[in-house]
């Protein structure tokens, strides 16, 4: 999740700057053909649930439409938009899961 929020970052600077490059290198980083890349514990992956998968995913496929707009030069703010559109995606899945500490 940092390295959304990382991102996030850069996004915003890079709109902020004018800086498309940047914002579609970014995006692009943390949507669905980058994930594939992503290496999670074996034990994280387990207790991935559907419908944690499918708000991951939506989160992934904002960051494809992000960069996509980037790319084709897309103005700010339907960039910015988008990019609230995704981080409500990002904010119901932390209202909904947890990630809790086991006792051993």
């Amino acid at each position: 999740m940092r390295l959304f929020l990382a991102s996030i970052v850069e996004v915003e600077e890079g709109l902020g700057s004018g800086d498309l490059d940047l914002v579609a290198r970014e995006a692009a980083a943390r949507g669905r053909k980058a994930s594939a890349a992503l290496a999670r514990p074996p034990t994280l992956a387990a207790k991935e649930s559907d419908a944690w998968k499918s708000m991951i995913g939506s989160v992934r496929s904002g960051f494809d439409q992000i960069a996509e707009q980037a790319t084709a030069r897309a103005p700010a703010a339907k960039i910015n938009k988008t990019l609230a559109d995704t981080m409500r995606n990002c904010v119901a899945c932390h209202q909904t899961y947890r990630i809790s500490a086991e006792a051993r």
